[in-house]
């Protein structure tokens, strides 16, 4: 015993700090654990969400889904993205239920969701799940309502919660508001387009050349090369895989009003077609195939210049070649010009709606300066 003794006091030192080294770690173990345990705790780091554009998560009762509800949300979100050689829906829809999201957690890291509730009926798992979300006040709707929170269970996430007193209620209701659903999900999507579009960075030296050429600025992604440069007018296009994509910049002369028509734009696109268009096929050359499909025309505003848009599917003539287009006519109201800009896709095989949602993005940079937005 003696011996224990001497050598325990030789050695306190050690069995001291030992000690206190396990309390230490103890103690930061136990520290750690309640700082990322327990329900709400402030502490918890959120994972990324998953998933990509263009995908929404519907949240709701089986029998919703089942019924005039899930009927009414697929029609209008799952309707089609214009204008596609193939069709493709303007947006990738799943389901599952409360249940579903609650006992499987990676089902709660995804990118969208679109919870929708039937207030009336409080004994459901969806009521339970919004009322811990929102607060049992923010049920309490005469009529539908749309309500948002972001980054719920990850970060770059997007939730919306669609709420009506009846099942009937909201099934009516998905008209009015699939309007604002679209835009914010459209709003929340755009971010991760805009990544991908410019995940190769800028070409600077093509930004370049369109601002000494055409007076414009626009952000050209870092993958594109200029295959035509005139002094009114530069092509712009990428390769990969099987796929091109292209896209035309021409100045014009503005002369009135009446340019600002279907004619007009088939008519200028035609003539880029034909003049600098082909494949190796002889006698070939692009040109608008609107009698299998209608080329549509709209017009809207892109930062702050009146512009008119065509939607629609070019073909190559004497060749077996296709795609779908759009084009802007775009007013440069302070030089008293035209710009035409037109985005083209050849991608046999392979879906197109992502594709000409980055050329909407880059031509969106129009007038904007060149450090990233």
């Amino acid at each position: 015993m003696s011996q224990v003794n001497e050598y325990l006091s030789k050695h306190k030192d050690y069995f001291l700090d030992a000690s206190f080294r396990r309390i230490l770690a103890g103690g930061i173990m136990l520290l750690m654990f309640a700082c990322t345990s327990g329900p709400g705790s402030q502490y918890r780091s959120k994972p990324k969400a998953l998933g990509v554009a263009n995908q929404i998560t519907v949240i709701c009762e089986d029998k919703l889904w089942e019924g005039q509800v899930g009927d009414s949300l697929s029609y209008y979100l799952e309707s089609v993205y214009p204008v596609l050689p193939r069709p493709e829906p303007l947006f990738d829809v799943r389901h599952f239920t409360a249940f579903e999201i609650q006992v499987e957690e990676l089902r709660r890291e995804l990118r969208t969701y679109l919870i929708c509730v039937n207030t009336r009926d409080t004994s459901s798992r969806t009521y339970k799940l919004v009322e811990k979300h929102l607060g049992a006040e923010a049920l309490d709707v005469d009529t539908a309502k749309l309500k948002r929170i972001r980054d719920k269970w990850a970060t770059d996430q997007l939730v919306l919660y669609f709420l009506a007193p009846g099942e009937d209620a909201l099934a009516n209701a998905v008209s009015a508001y699939f309007p604002k659903i679209s835009e914010q999900v459209r709003e929340h999507d755009l971010k991760q387009i805009k990544a991908k579009t410019y995940l190769q960075k800028e070409n600077r030296e093509a930004i370049k050349t369109i601002e000494d050429k055409l007076g414009v600025h626009m952000r050209i992604p870092g993958d594109y090369i200029i295959a035509v440069e005139e002094d009114s007018l530069i092509w712009l296009r990428k390769d990969y895989e099987d796929i091109t994509v292209n896209l035309m910049l021409q100045l014009l002369d503005y002369n009135s009003q009446e340019q600002f028509s279907r004619a007009y734009m088939k008519k200028i696109r035609d003539a880029f077609g034909l003049q600098y268009v082909s494949s190796s096929s002889d006698g070939s050359y692009m040109r608008i195939n609107d009698e299998d499909l209608p080329m549509y025309v709209f017009k809207r505003e892109i930062n702050g210049h009146y512009t008119l848009e065509a939607r629609g599917i070019w073909e190559m003539e004497n060749d077996f070649m296709g795609g779908p287009f759009v084009s802007y006519l775009i007013h440069l109201k302070e030089r008293d010009a035209l710009l035409f800009v037109d985005g083209f896709v050849l991608a046999p095989g392979h879906k197109k709606k992502e594709i000409m949602q980055q050329l909407e993005v880059i031509v969106g940079t129009l007038g904007k300066k060149s450090d990233k937005q």
